[in-house]
């Protein structure tokens, strides 16, 4: 039974020996001024997280500097002092001598980490860091701490000798630090590795068995002391017949390294463990959960993930949210599911291994100290089964995680799948090779299949139906897809009266529903081609929207001059921003489960809609505009064109539109249901074009838009799959720099307003140029004196020359104004630098103060303390 008093008395005595010198405070100080240098490194600012990031990838190797610093002198100093012996005669028992001196230096360790807490404020200062996230990452330093001490106390008890103590200290504390760089494959090693150990709880996680580790090799190596403390009980002359003995510790030995060695493989552990974070970032769904403990044990489920080590900073955030749940994934699916996760160097053998399973290098554009460089970087993943084989290519910052791995996991596992219908029509959505993206995101999901509108459309060989622009269908296409409609079964269908998708800078738009269908193989018609059928009520697919009950103009457009993103406004009032920021509180309806926590949703010149009159089916608005909207008719904004390359009519955006502003909000996509109709309707096709898939992987808009969310919910929703809807709206974010992104806002907003300046100069001057000319031309025009050919060959000559002229005016202009750029960004980096250097500063100078001052303030009270205690006569005088 240990006794406390004892335990307290041998505590006291080594805190005070520790603290009674001020080599103790400086070990301290040393410790806090290199983590905040390590924690605030410049790759801090680069990735913009309000997190240790950067201090907790060097935090292994900063202990093995200070856990030997602080063990070295535990048994050591002992021995060379003599009092060892002193120590192990008094009342106390050699465990309760061991715990009291292993108790007094975590209790010093801790005391450095609560100085390091200094790290935190400054987060706090200039960012919003998840406190409770703070508090993981402080947990498992803390344990990391506390493990490696009991190895440094082992090291500390082989020598009479601080010097060697420390120096064994930091080899044998090196070993669990770095023993997965023996084999960087071997997963039992990366297992053993304190640093693998302790980067769950930088994120945020707490596992069981990362704490499991942490107190085995505590426990390993004080029973490691203990052997070497008692060893003086064993007399010589019975060390003979001590076989029994050595037996019973060796075992003792092996129980404990078998307990450390298996410590994050326990059967039914393995998914014990806490989501830190305040938005539960790694917490798993239930619909995730379902599915992993579904899977088939007999056929597992192989997760290899290829990340880059370093990516730009738009990619921080997906990289580290990535590592979390697959991290997760394996752990809760056990023997199911073997996740292994690469670290990718661009050309390195793990490159070419991606590059073979399907996983290739993504090229990004990123900035870096004022320049835009393109970096290679590889983030994808590749789940594989008996069954099948399923490649996520790119994992990107606008990627809803979870929901892409549950997804995939669903495919390789071989769940049965509902089966997805796509009305042929004239948008060519599923066109074989050149098929759009939301026809390969479908795929992940459901059994896709082409479907015809010329034959009846049976309900009972699909489970749900996709239709993009029916109003290009003929009159007995309609009359398939509307008896499909009325039969009940669930459908999306998507019309437009202008989509612009399908239109290009030359050719102008050919499949507007008001514009007549196009010719069969392209060309014009009458020119001994056959003539297309006409479409069904000219493109008004009045009788589909009678089945909803539903108003819908063909040749009708909705503008809103809301725009909540000042970077784009350049960007008509054509260009939708469907959020409740726009006036409308329910721009995105809150009450129906497809748009329910969605944000934003971006839609291009769509069309409006609205329930008929007479309608008794349920109509529920989703998405709808602001305050500040109206209507524009046909001839409002388009002009006639002539597509070349297909040699057919077409219109063009007029460039010049008046908008006149009406007193009502504009539903452009609405949920029609009954007993027996079940139909998303959406008045706008834009709205779900390749763009805004590539956008969601890459988020170069660096704007976060629901559209694919919205259209996959919308399938979900109809076809009575709830399953993935939650996990797509999915919205957790980590904590920035928000102190640091003002000022780079200010210092970009400058670089901005000098490049429109410098802009605007070289036009005028340009202008002027060109000004010039033209009265120089019209001189010549006017000139009486001259003769008409006279006139011709000096406004030939002048052209000439001016023209020479002009261009060298030209270029030098052009290279006046991008030196004048060149030199505002060079500015705008060099304060943004400074700004960040002296957050770095002053992180740094801080952070060691408050130990300095408690250092210098017990030193000064021990002193005056000494200096009372000496009797007068004894003073110097």
């Amino acid at each position: 039974m240990l006794r406390m008093h004892v335990l307290k008395a041998v505590f006291q005595r080594n805190v005070q020996s520790y603290f009674s010198s001020a080599l103790g405070y400086l070990i301290i100080v040393v410790f806090v001024v290199a983590g905040a240098f390590l924690a605030f490194n410049p790759l801090f600012f680069t990735n913009n997280l309000a997190n240790l990031d950067q201090l907790s990838l060097y935090f292994p190797m900063l202990l093995l500097f200070l856990i030997p610093a602080i063990t070295m002198t535990t048994w050591s100093e002992e021995k060379k002092l003599g009092t060892e012996e002193l120590l192990f005669t008094l009342p106390a028992s050699d465990v309760e001598i061991l715990l009291g001196k292993y108790f007094a230096s975590l209790a010093v360790y801790t005391a450095g980490l609560f100085f390091s807490i200094s790290h935190v404020i400054v987060l706090m200062v200039i960012g919003e860091p998840d406190i409770p996230l703070m508090i993981a990452t402080y947990l498992g330093y803390w344990l990391a701490g506390a493990s490696l001490i009991s190895v440094g106390m082992f090291a500390s008890a082989l020598t009479n000798n601080a010097t060697i103590a420390f120096v064994w200290g930091t080899t044998l504390c090196a070993v669990p630090v770095f023993i997965d760089r023996i084999a960087p494959g071997s997963e039992v090693l990366r297992g053993l590795s304190l640093s693998s150990q302790l980067s769950d709880f930088t994120i945020g996680l707490i596992p069981l068995s990362g704490v499991l580790y942490f107190v085995f090799l505590t426990i390993f190596f004080l029973y490691l002391n203990y052997i070497l403390i008692s060893r003086r009980h064993w007399s010589n002359s019975a060390r003979e017949h001590m076989g029994g003995h050595y037996m019973i510790r060796g075992a003792s030995i092996g129980v404990l390294l078998f307990a450390l060695l298996y410590s994050n493989n326990v059967v039914g552990l393995l998914s014990m463990q806490a989501d830190a974070t305040s938005e539960q970032i790694y917490s798993l769904s239930d619909t995730t959960r379902n599915m992993i403990e579904e899977i088939d044990e007999n056929r597992p489920i192989t997760i290899q993930a290829f990340i880059s080590k370093n990516v730009p900073r738009e990619y921080v955030d997906a990289r580290s949210k990535l590592i979390g749940l697959l991290k997760q994934y394996g752990k809760l699916g056990g023997s199911s599911i073997d996740v292994r996760i690469v670290d990718v160097e661009v050309y390195s053998d793990e490159a070419e291994e991606a590059e073979i399973l399907g996983v290739q290098p993504t090229s990004v554009v990123t900035e870096q100290d004022g320049r835009r460089q393109e970096i290679r970087i590889y983030m994808g993943v590749v789940l594989t089964s008996s069954y099948d084989e399923v490649v996520i290519p790119l994992v990107g910052p606008g990627t809803p995680i979870e929901y892409e791995l549950t997804r995939s996991l669903q495919t390789v596992s071989n769940n049965e799948r509902l089966k997805l219908g796509v009305l042929t029509t004239d948008a060519n959505v599923m066109s074989g090779g050149n098929s759009w993206e939301i026809i390969r995101e479908l795929k992940q999901q459901y059994e896709v299949e082409q479907v015809s509108p010329d034959t009846e459309i049976n309900a009972e060989e699909i489970d749900v139906l996709l239709a993009v622009l029916p109003s290009s269908l003929t009159e007995p296409q309609m009359k398939n897809l509307v008896d499909y409609v009325k039969s009940g079964a669930p459908a999306v269908i998507l019309d437009d009266p202008m989509p612009i998708a399908f239109g290009s800078a030359f050719g102008g738009i050919s499949n507007a529903p008001r514009q007549p269908k196009p010719a069969p193989g392209g060309g014009m018609m009458g020119m001994q081609q056959q003539q297309p059928e006409p479409k069904a009520s000219e493109g008004q697919a009045t009788t589909l929207l009678e089945s909803l009950g539903l108003i819908w103009q063909y040749d009708q457009i909705v503008w809103d001059t809301f725009n909540p993103h000042p970077q784009f406004e350049a960007v008509p009032p054509e260009f939708l921003f469907v959020t409740s920021k726009s006036g409308n509180a329910q721009a995105i309806s809150s009450a129906n489960p497809i748009t329910s926590g969605l944000q934003e949703v971006l839609a291009f010149f769509s069309g409006t809609v609205k329930p008929a009159p007479n309608s008794n089916l349920d109509y529920t608005p989703l998405l709808a505009t602001g305050e500040n909207s109206g209507l524009m008719g046909w001839d409002e904004f388009t002009s006639p064109s002539f597509n070349m390359f297909q040699r057919t009519p077409s219109i063009q955006i007029k460039p010049d539109r008046s908008y006149f502003k009406d007193p009502e909000t504009h539903v452009i996509a609405c949920y029609v249901k009954g007993e027996d109709r079940n139909v998303v309707y959406v008045a706008d096709i834009d709205m779900i074009s390749d763009f805004f898939f590539q956008e969601r992987r890459a988020n170069n808009l660096n704007v976060t838009l629901d559209n694919v969310t919205f259209i996959l919910n919308s399938i979900d929703q109809v076809a009575g799959v709830e399953d993935f809807i939650p996990l797509r709206k999915r919205r957790a974010k980590h904590r920035t720099l928000t102190y640091v992104e003002k000022m780079t806002s200010a210092f970009t907003s400058q670089l901005t307003k000098e490049r429109e300046t410098a802009t605007k100069a070289a036009e005028e001057e340009l202008t002027e140029r060109r000004k010039s000319l033209q009265e120089k031309a019209e001189a010549i025009r006017t000139n009486t004196e001259m003769t008409d050919r006279l006139k011709q060959i000096r406004l030939e000559q002048l052209q000439q020359s001016e023209q020479r002229q002009m261009e060298v005016e030209e270029t030098k202009i052009e290279q006046e104004k991008e030196s004048r750029i060149e030199k505002a960004r060079a500015e705008s980096q060099r304060k943004i630098r400074h700004a960040e250097n002296k957050i770095r500063y002053w992180a740094t100078f801080l952070s060691p103060l408050p130990a300095l001052l408690l250092g210098i303030m017990i030193v000064s009270m021990r002193l005056v303390s000494e200096r009372r205690s000496i009797s007068t006569e004894r003073r110097v005088k």
